[in-house]
């Protein structure tokens, strides 16, 4: 079934901004509060009031490609360049991005509560006590730079290998399901929602679908960490991709006092 997006978007289309009230934060890194760093959702999810994906470890590669739309043609006096521009001048292409990641530990053992059984004692202890080391962790390292791949996320119990199988397993789903809405035959749109240290004090949400579905090796060198990968087609961000820049400058100067310039 073909779909002209055209006919659901435009430049003025609302995109739902997940992150509008950690943005006034002065970074995503500074308060350890913030646990969600990367949030993906899609417009059916949101509808049927599913909760969408809130990664507790960011990917480890997220790589960005725009072509340009721009046609060669040689004739007798030389090459000639068509640039097929849109209504403002602009000749970019559709944004495409590559995500690569990990699952973390998946051994379900590790922090795992168990409902039932003889090890429900033991297994509060070890619970408790992981839970407070992991609150001094949190409180006492915000001074440090921690690795971008790694986000902590509070009690053991959310960290948990159960949590992270989970997450993965949700992960897959989103990249596997509907493209169009059965109920009323508009595409389904995925939202991707992140902060990283590239955009400063600002979180951006890219709008679009996946390529794939989300690829991922099962490998006994790694039995409890699995690599997992997936492409997506960015057609729309909020702020859009053309006030990426802008965006991004008026953040940092509202929280900074230093010259980062002027946005155009």
């Amino acid at each position: 079934m073909a779909v002209n997006y055209k006919d659901y978007m435009n430049k003025n289309s609302s995109i739902p901004n997940f992150a509008e009230a950690m943005m006034r934060a002065m970074s995503p890194y500074e308060d350890r509060t913030l646990r969600v760093p990367f949030y993906i959702t899609n417009t059916m999810r949101m509808k049927t009031g599913q909760k969408g994906l809130s990664m507790l470890m960011n990917p480890t590669n997220i790589s960005f490609s725009q072509a340009k739309r721009i046609t060669r043609k040689d004739t007798m006096e030389g090459a000639t360049f068509f640039h097929w521009t849109n209504t403002v001048g602009r000749n970019n292409d559709i944004l495409k991005m590559s995500f690569q990641g990990m699952t973390g530990n998946i051994n379900v053992r590790r922090g795992g509560a168990f409902k039932t059984g003889f090890m429900d004692k033991a297994a509060e202890g070890v619970n408790q006590f992981s839970d407070w080391l992991d609150k001094q962790f949190s409180d006492d390292s915000r001074q440090y730079e921690t690795d971008v791949t790694l986000q902590p996320a509070g009690m053991t119990k959310d960290t948990a290998g159960v949590v992270r199988l989970a997450a993965f397993w949700n992960l897959y789903s989103l990249t596997r399901e509907p493209v169009i809405d059965p109920t009323n035959g508009y595409p389904v749109m995925t939202y991707i929602s992140y902060a990283s240290p590239l955009f400063g004090n600002s979180f951006v949400t890219f709008i679009g679908h996946f390529d794939q579905v989300l690829e991922f090796a099962d490998s006994a060198d790694e039995p409890f960490n699995k690599r997992w990968s997936f492409g997506f087609t960015a057609l729309d961000s909020n702020p859009t991709q053309d006030m990426i820049f802008s965006s991004v400058i008026k953040n940092l100067s509202q929280t900074f006092l230093n010259d980062v310039g002027k946005a155009p």
